[in-house]
């Protein structure tokens, strides 16, 4: 296949956009709300937080210049949609469809702006850097060395891009620590997402990443959302805590209110709704 100099990279994987959006005319759209604007959107999902070349590296190697983008990502997003189906047919989260969404959750963090900016400060901040990066290389400590080395050869716009893999795999085996909860919307009302849909909720805990007291919250679909939460954690008063594991929940109207709200007050720039929505102008914003 010939390499694409210019290659339009997407924020939000187009495989989970999806999952929100509708087909007309064999384009896929979602219909979408830019906080601040007075009217939502139909918008389509192949230019939806496209930019060109965004998790790119400044290296020869077609391969390795793309490695993230092409490898991490898109065999992910291949596996996803099989991921939902399961869940819907089998009510219930298996083990090896656990492991795809661990890694899944950990490539939306490393491709949002929010998060990508936390760990921007995180990797670039002189009082931070080596705690950051003795953090991201637990698992594979003898990785420090060798990572650090690269890392001093790249201009500090680079770097992130270079250890996006070494993140996602650290916050994948982080995952592995929690528990997983699956929600099921409240009387087909649907889920609601945004372009950062990976909520975490550190409970004033700032000690890692992703500390054992987080609590995080995904919406899978239009029809399912994800709570994940480690059960060795101090803080143990959020009662979806003690809704059944790897299973269906039903769920209450305030639940399913306060849910959406976890989606609405994260750090985002765009609402996606979970039907398609006629362009609506709003009198009051």
């Amino acid at each position: 296949m010939n390499f694409v100099e210019y290659q339009g990279q997407h924020r939000i994987s187009q495989a989970y956009l999806k999952q929100f959006g509708y087909c007309k005319n064999g384009e896929w759209y979602i219909s979408v709300w830019h906080k601040g604007d007075n009217h939502t959107d139909n918008l389509k999902i192949g230019n939806f937080t496209k930019e060109t070349n965004v998790f790119d590296l400044p290296y020869e190697d077609n391969e390795l210049r793309r490695h993230f983008e092409n490898k991490s990502s898109k065999e992910l997003e291949s596996r996803y949609e099989m991921v939902i189906k399961s869940i819907h047919n089998q009510k219930n989260l298996n083990v090896r469809n656990r492991s795809i969404l661990f890694q899944f959750v950990a490539n939306l963090i490393c491709r949002a702006l929010p998060h990508r900016d936390f760990l921007n400060t995180l990797l670039l901040n002189d009082n931070t850097r080596e705690i950051f990066l003795a953090e991201i290389t637990t698992f594979e400590e003898k990785s420090l060395a060798s990572l650090k080395e690269a890392l001093s050869i790249l201009k500090p716009e680079f770097q992130l891009n270079l250890i996006l893999g070494q993140i996602m795999n650290y916050l994948a085996q982080i995952f592995k620590t929690f528990d997983c909860v699956i929600l099921r919307d409240h009387e087909n009302k649907g889920w609601f997402t945004s372009d950062n849909p990976v909520s975490i909720d550190k409970q004033k805990s700032f000690s890692y990443i992703v500390p054992p007291e987080a609590e995080i919250y995904f919406p899978l679909s239009k029809d399912y959302y994800l709570f994940m939460f480690n059960e060795h954690s101090e803080i143990k008063t959020n009662p979806l805590r003690y809704l059944n594991k790897n299973k269906i929940n039903e769920i209450d109207e305030d639940t399913h209110k306060m849910l959406c709200d976890k989606v609405t007050w994260n750090e985002n720039r765009y609402l996606i709704f979970p039907t398609e929505i006629e362009n609506t102008v709003f009198t009051n914003v």
